[in-house]
């Protein structure tokens, strides 16, 4: 144990340290390497010395002072006298008194031998006794980017490891954050490939659908250049504002490109005189439909507090995407209609070419229209009725800050009686998680007991990694029951089950 927290302090977790981004490396069950000094009492008063004489000296020959500065230029170099006391044989040699001139040194009193200091903290992985680094991001950098930093670096500390010591990487944050990245990102594509069949099906032109469909993604990869403006990152917020946009900035290419075909069918004029005249139509129509949304959306940005700082950027990046796309509606939308819709082109509009889906929901809507104009005190209550269904379907449903995710990994957190030795708590532990272990979907156990971010061995958690999300058909709230019932049975411990999560 001393050799691996040995390679785990100064190889490891100084390397670690030196990453941009990091800001804090803690070491966990490890066994720092002391030197105890064993004084045989007997000889202490044949020598007439009390054991303070031996510490006192023992302090003033093992340290390390400064003696000065070398200045040259534009350079300073501080100086140090390295008087540590590095080897056990050193001790041994170690003059501690003087007694009738005679030097006494501590092999004359007793004797120096290695050891390790007590300890204070348990880290296991799986029940193997380990040594466990938790590093901390620090504030305001990308977690991901972190991320990578330091599996790049564990990677080339690993190489140049015995054999027979192995870097496992247990609990990581990225692997949510890149999973719900990736599913976003899905949806993003997703939601525009089902835009633009939509389109297709209603207006039943594919150059009309062609031209309708390309806004979506010149909107939105406009949009990056204001985000980057902002210092905006691809994050959950953001990419959840995306495709959210997608379905919106779809409806100004699509009201430009009905009012030009219009026009040119109308007027009997060329596609370039109807891409002209027809955007100059519709333009207000079309600004005040767009700027009405953007009010909608901008100010979400402006809320204060932590929600504020969780919006901001979800809220800025909607209110981009519908503003370019009132831009890509004015100007690349135009342009692509006058250069692609040929006087023969037909819409769905006209109405001896309409596929049975319009007629049916033409027939629908107007029948619907007409009900409700023949039935207004109906619909009137309808509405006073719904409205009052607000106040106790709001209190029904809830409220909570954020919901809960599935990272695949949550956290036991368990504190004992404050007069618990480290032994006992570590048998509790031991019991505690196997128990734990044959809970169906738990894939590993990180269990740390006291250390220096607690301070006092009778507390400790559990990181509890189980099976990915893709790879199981239930969440990860039910292990998490399953686990609180557990803990239900042991009274005088109090317990918490979270799902783990910090810097």
């Amino acid at each position: 144990m001393l050799e691996l927290t040995e390679i785990a302090s100064k190889d490891i977790k100084e390397s670690l340290d030196s990453i941009n981004g990091v800001g804090e490396v803690s070491l966990d069950g490890g066994r720092a390497r002391v030197i105890n000094v064993v004084i045989d009492k007997n000889k202490l008063e044949q020598f007439n010395l009390a054991i303070g004489t031996i510490k006192s000296a023992i302090i003033s020959q093992n340290m390390e002072v400064p003696i000065g500065r070398i200045t040259q230029k534009t350079v300073e170099y501080g100086l140090r006298a390295l008087g540590r006391v590095t080897g056990m044989q050193d001790f041994n040699s170690m003059i501690v008194a003087w007694v009738k001139n005679r030097s006494i040194m501590i092999s004359d009193l007793g004797y120096a031998e290695n050891s390790e200091e007590e300890p204070r903290s348990i880290s296991r992985l799986d029940g193997r006794p380990s040594v466990s680094l938790t590093i901390k991001k620090q504030s305001g950098t990308n977690t991901v980017k972190v991320v990578d930093a330091v599996l790049a670096k564990v990677k080339t500390i690993q190489q140049k490891l015995p054999a027979d010591i192995k870097i496992d990487i247990v609990g990581d944050q990225s692997r949510f954050i890149r999973g719900s990245i990736e599913e976003v990102e899905m949806h993003l594509v997703l939601g525009g490939l089902l835009a633009s069949l939509v389109v297709l099906i209603f207006m039943g032109n594919l150059r009309a659908t062609l031209i309708a469909a390309i806004s979506i993604p010149t909107s939105i990869i406009a949009t990056f250049t204001l985000m980057l403006y902002m210092n905006f990152t691809l994050n959950n917020m953001t990419l959840l504002g995306l495709a959210l946009a997608v379905g919106i900035v779809i409806d100004d290419a699509i009201v430009v490109l009905e009012n030009i075909f219009r026009v040119m069918h109308e007027k009997k004029l060329s596609p370039v005189q109807a891409a002209i005249e027809g955007t100059s139509e519709i333009a207000l129509a079309v600004m005040a439909t767009t700027l009405s949304l953007i009010v909608i959306f901008l100010p979400v940005a402006f809320m204060s507090g932590m929600i504020g700082r969780f919006f901001q950027s979800y809220g800025l990046t909607v209110a981009f995407a519908i503003a370019v796309s009132l831009l890509v509606a004015f100007t690349a939308t135009p342009m692509l209609c006058s250069v692609l819709f040929k006087k023969t082109d037909k819409l769905e509009g006209d109405e001896k070419d309409e596929l049975w889906i319009n007629r049916v929901i033409k027939s629908g809507y107007g029948w619907l229209v007409r009900w409700s104009l023949d039935n207004k005190l109906i619909i009137i209550l309808c509405t006073v009725f719904t409205l009052y269904l607000i106040y106790p379907l709001v209190n029904y449903i809830g409220k909570d800050f954020m919901p809960q995710d599935d990272t695949s990994e949550f956290q036991v957190n368990l504190t004992t009686p404050s007069e618990w030795s480290l032994g006992r708590v570590d048998k509790l532990f031991l019991e505690v998680e196997e128990k734990i272990k044959k809970l169906k979907g738990v894939r590993s156990l990180l269990t740390n007991i006291g250390g220096s971010d607690s301070g006092t061995v009778s507390k400790g958690e559990i990181l509890v990694v189980v099976e990915d999300i893709k790879n199981r058909n239930y969440p990860m709230t039910d292990i998490m029951q399953k686990v609180r019932r557990i803990m239900a049975d042991y009274k005088e411990i109090r317990t918490g089950v979270q799902i783990s999560g910090g810097p």
